[in-house]
Formats: structure tokens, sequence, C-alpha cells
């Protein structure tokens, strides 16, 4: 027993002793990392950033080095950087008390390079975003189609993952990344160019590279109904689609008798898509316009009966306690033909009227908050989808992989409309 006890003790003693040697910090890292912090707080970045890469050439495994590389770098608005060393950082730390502030380091570098926010939960992994310089490829991750580039921000499983890009007329390429918890990892994947593509394409079908824009097709419905793109006509084509070069253009239909259609819709070179417009005719924003207010109304009136029934309740409530206060503390032998006598019938007929009264008012407010809720719904279905001084929302549209089949839904990223 004695024997097995000591080899406990020495088994604890190398796990402790592996421990501290593992977190072994030298004399040469400590002196340059301490130079590196006090010069960031000083506001001299450029000292900061020398003594703090001098100290991860002396000891790359040390995690602290990366968060304060990362914080320098984003003050030099060396964005790039910033996002490496923070996803360094992330990587070894293993869940530092660090983690939140530097996965908001990592964020606010993507914000700045104008990259698209993903604003879903990230607590049981991390996220990708993938692009290229082909437009419209098919996105795989780990086998799976998520969709074509530019692909917003996914959730996936933190760990590694094999990202496959495809585009007709181009190489298909795989990389591996390594997909951090809490963060968004970007990636971009350059194809190369299919030497035997032009034999075996069809003429008919050019490649994503021999086009230089994307057309959209406006599925209206309303005969005579007029599209503008950016305050232009918009010429059609035989097929019916209207040709822009790539970016973001805003649409109006306009058709007699409807609401203007207004949205904000992206062309992607070489992209075919179409938009589906559904016009309201005017005479329904009016209809719902009157049954709001006639909402609203009924919620005033509800709300002013149920002010007068509490005032009404409140006066029977006064009038029982009068009468309790009145009756019992009535001196024996007073003579009461001057303050005439209440009987228990007359208290209970009070104490009545005052919960009848409540009862009333209660459901007054009950229905002043329904008719208020209405009138709310009604006011919101006839408000127009745009609104003077705010960017015009965004229309999603079907988007078509390399191969003609449906990979997802396309919106451009804005700072005000997040998908």
């Amino acid at each position: 027993m004695d024997r097995l006890a000591r080899w406990l003790v020495i088994a604890v003693c190398l796990c402790v002793g592996g421990r501290a040697v593992a977190q072994t910090v030298t004399p040469a890292y400590r002196e340059a990392y301490d130079e590196g912090v006090e010069a960031y707080q000083l506001g001299e970045l450029e000292r900061a950033r020398a003594a703090l890469e001098k100290a991860r050439s002396i000891q790359p495994e040390l995690p602290g080095t990366y968060r304060w590389l990362a914080a320098v770098a984003k003050a030099q608005k060396r964005w790039e950087d910033c996002l490496a060393a923070a996803e360094e950082y992330l990587t070894r730390s293993k869940g530092g008390r660090y983690v939140d502030s530097v996965r908001k380091l990592h964020a606010d570098c993507r914000d700045a390079l104008g990259r698209p926010r993903f604003d879903g939960d990230l607590t049981r992994g991390g996220a990708i975003a993938v692009t290229s310089n082909v437009e419209g490829a098919s996105v795989r991750i780990n086998g799976l189609k998520y969709g074509a580039t530019p692909l917003l921000p996914r959730p996936v499983a933190a760990g590694p993952s094999d990202v496959t890009v495809e585009a007709p007329g181009y190489l298909p390429k795989t990389v591996s990344v390594d997909i951090v918890e809490g963060i968004v990892k970007d990636v971009h994947v350059d194809l190369e160019r299919d030497p035997n593509a032009a034999r075996a394409g069809s003429p008919s079908r050019p490649r994503a590279d021999e086009v230089r824009v994307g057309w959209v097709s406006f599925a209206v419905g309303v005969p005579g109904a007029t599209v503008t793109v950016d305050g232009e006509p918009a010429r059609a084509d035989a097929k019916g689609r209207v040709a822009r070069p790539p970016g973001v253009y805003a649409v109006e239909v306009r058709a007699a008798g409807f609401e203007p259609w207004r949205r904000r819709v992206r062309f992607v070179r070489g992209q075919e898509r179409t938009v589906a417009v559904t016009l309201r005719r005017s005479a329904e924003r009016a209809r719902y316009r009157r049954r709001g207010f006639i909402s609203l109304g009924v919620a005033a009136i509800a709300t002013g009966a149920g002010v007068v029934f509490s005032f009404r309740e409140q006066s029977a409530r006064e009038e029982a306690q009068d009468i309790w206060d009145t009756e019992t503390r009535r001196p024996p032998g007073v003579d009461t033909s001057f303050v005439p006598v209440r009987t228990r019938a007359d208290l209970e007929d009070a104490v009545d009227r005052a919960q009848t009264w409540r009862a009333a008012s209660l459901a007054s407010y009950g229905v002043a908050a329904a008719a208020l809720g209405v009138s709310v719904y009604f006011f919101v279905k006839e408000r127009p989808a745009e609104r003077e001084g705010y960017p015009l929302p965004m229309a999603v549209v079907p988007l078509l992989d390399g191969d003609g089949g449906l990979a997802g839904a396309a919106a451009a990223y804005t700072a005000e409309v997040d998908w």
C-alpha cells in the first residue's frame, strides 16, 4: 500500500512539473513582451509591433503575444494582420479569459474590411464565408452544397473542413481550413481555367469569364407595368431579361392602380435571375389605413370607458368602506335619527357594485389592448416597404450554380440589412 502511494505521489509531481515546464516563460521573451505591451499603451505602435514580433519569434507557442499583435494591427489599420493574429490567439488559447474580447477584435477588423457579418449564435461552432475570382461558382463544404460565390457567412462545426469550389470552364479546387469557434473564417479560392473546357463546353452557353454582365427577369404579372433601373427605363432582351454590369441597382416597378414597387437588386456577372414582383393595389393600402384608424378609435373609446369604470369602482369601494367605518365605530345607545343605520345588505351591495365596475374596467382595458394591437397590424401592413431617407430593401432572388441547379439565395450585404 505504501509503495502504491509513493508511485501516485511521483505521478502527480511529474504532471505538475510537466505543466510548469510547458508554461515556462524565458527572460528574453518576458523582456520583449513587456516592452511591446508598454509601447502599445504609450501609443508607440511601431516599437510595440517590433517588440511583440520579437517575443513571438522567441516563444511562438505562447498565445498572449498574438492578442497584443492583433490589437496593434487594428490600431495601425492592418486589418488582415489583425484577423490572422486574432485567429492565432483563439486557436492557441483554448479558452482563456480574453477570448470574448479577441473575438470582438476579430469581428471589428472584418467590419473594417467591409465583410458581411454573421449575427447568429456561434457558441457551439464557427462560421465560414467563401469568395472566389469567379462569381457564381458552386461551393461545397465537407461534401455538402452550401451555395455559390460569394457565399455569405454560414455556420459550420469547429475544426478541420474541406472547401471545394467549382465553376464551368474552370478546374475544381479544394482547400482545407480550420474553423475556429466563435468567429467567421474567410476563405478565398482562385480557380484556374480548364484548358479542355473550350472543346468540351457548349458554344451556346458562354463561360462565366466570357461575359461582363448579369441578367435579371422581373416577373410582374400585371399588364402595362414599367420597370426602371437607377431611374432609367429598363430595356429587356428577347428573353425578357434586363442586362447590367455587376452591382446593386435601385429598381422601380409601376403600374396604373398599384403602389410602386421599389427594391435593390444585385446583378451578378454571368448569372441569370428572376425576381418575383408583387404589386399592391392602391385601394388596398387605403383600406388598411382606414381599418387601422378605426381600430385605433376603438382602442381610445375602450380606454376611456375603462377609466370611467375605474372611477365608478373607486366610488363604490369608498362607499363600502364608509358604511363599515360608520357602523363599526358607532357607540352603543347613540341616537340614529340623524345618522341612519346602514345594514349589512347595504355593505354587500356596495361591494358587489365595486366588483362589477372592476370587471367592466378590466374588460374595457383588454378590448383597448386588443384593438391597439390590431391597429398596429393594419398600420404596418399599410406602410410601404421603402421609407424616405432609408436605403431600399433588398430583393432576395434564387441563385443558380454553375450546373444550372438551385444553389441558394443571394443578396448584397449592407449595414442596414443582414441576411
